[in-house]
């Protein structure tokens, strides 16, 4: 444990942490494989550290929640002196910087945001979403704790990134690039007739052929593949619902023309994909780190609400009541999405509204500054459950 106590405590307060061997990040709670923008299969800093034993080492995901990893490779010579843009580099941002496992690198930790999940270039990466860094909690300098540099992150990103305008394009606007995988273990877990589709029981999804079938599944790998047809006909052909093809089938399956043509011909039926549903969700839903920050900064949460369910729910309404209120009448939950208020079906938007307050109210506990009143808010707010947030939460008119 002592090897870690310089880890700042806001990244110990968060629920992100893996363990890892050869670079394999495993959820530490369970002992299966830990998956990148996947927080069901992270644990606890103290989860991770109690089973360290058993790996390699300990790490932590990030989840775009404010906290941006910047990842210098190979910067460090034999004799300790850092290379001129590595210096350069640290000096600017001036925040919580560790060596890397292999002492050659550095890990820098700051608060801002970058336009996309992540990018790579030379000795550089930066990251805010879908990666781990490797902990190793051996200091770099005397800093242990991490700044507010929104605007030097955006001049780091531009200075190493601007050039690559195309490919930022294309991660913006097609996710299915970087995160097929995701995309469709998400899928698979939560679309039931994707589900069936996949493993092959198209009859219960009413399809009559074969011919059919194959157009069903493409168009659902298509939507959860965010129109990427290269990345769902390879999908496709790694199915089981094509290993268990006949081989008269299988043979008709192997031809790239049909593929293509069943592709082409699924990709007119498609109006929307996973990765467009995320974006507008984060563009018409969402509150940004910095305004639920300042909010609860002037309320002071820990000392203005209850700590039980109902000022739980109480506070989550004084958050997102400009975008979510919860309709008596109809017993629903609705959205506004900037013009009209809309249902949200299966509560799956305010939902996720409330797992956000949760981890903006752990960053936002490391600020106050009685420690007895720090420790007490710190064990409330892990034990919140995002359900009972939203039962609560008081009936506001939609």
């Amino acid at each position: 444990m002592n090897q870690y106590e310089s880890i700042p405590e806001e990244l110990k307060l968060l629920p992100q942490w893996v363990c890892h061997t050869n670079k394999v990040p495993f959820n530490p709670a369970t002992g299966k494989a830990a998956k990148a923008g996947q927080p069901d299969t992270w644990a606890r800093f103290v989860d991770a550290v109690k089973a360290v034993g058993n790996y390699e080492g300990i790490g932590f995901e990030f989840n775009n929640n404010g906290i941006i990893g910047i990842d210098l490779d190979k910067v460090i010579a034999e004799d300790g002196t850092l290379t001129a843009e590595a210096a350069e580099i640290v000096s600017m941002l001036d925040s919580y910087t560790e060596y890397s496992p292999s002492g050659r690198g550095l890990h820098i930790f700051v608060k801002g945001d970058i336009p996309v999940d992540g990018r790579k270039k030379g000795f550089i990466e930066m990251y805010k979403a879908k990666r781990y860094f490797t902990m190793t909690g051996n200091v770099y300098g005397e800093l242990t704790t991490i700044k507010e540099r929104s605007e030097q992150v955006k001049q780091l990103f531009d200075k190493y990134f601007s050039d690559s305008k195309s490919e930022k394009s294309a991660d913006t606007n097609n996710p299915c690039n970087r995160t097929a995988k995701d995309y469709l273990s998400i899928g698979l877990a939560k679309d039931t007739v994707f589900k069936a589709l996949w493993n092959g029981d198209y009859q219960s999804e009413k399809c009559t052929s074969e011919s059919e079938a194959d157009l069903a599944l493409m168009g659902k790998l298509l939507y959860w593949c965010s129109g990427n047809t290269n990345a769902a006909i390879e999908a496709f052909i790694n199915s089981p619902y094509a290993a268990g093809k006949d081989d008269k089938h299988t043979t008709k399956l192997e031809r790239s023309d049909y593929m293509k043509r069943t592709a082409m011909k699924a990709m007119q039926g498609l109006t929307s994909t996973a990765a467009g549903d995320d974006e507008k969700f984060v563009k018409r839903f969402a509150k940004g780190t910095a305004e639920i920050q300042e909010i609860l900064k002037n309320t002071q949460p820990h000392i203005k609400y209850a700590c039980d369910d109902k000022g739980n729910g109480e506070l989550f309404a004084d958050v997102f009541s400009s975008v979510a209120r919860f309709n008596i009448t109809a017993n629903e939950w609705f959205v506004y999405d900037g013009r009209v208020w809309l249902k949200d079906v299966g509560t799956m938007l305010v939902s996720r509204m409330a797992k956000q307050l949760k981890d903006e109210l752990l960053m936002f506990s490391v600020s106050i500054d009685n420690e007895t009143q720090k420790t007490a808010y710190q064990k409330h707010i892990l034990k919140m459950g995002s359900r009972a947030v939203r039962e609560t939460a008081p009936e506001l008119p939609a």
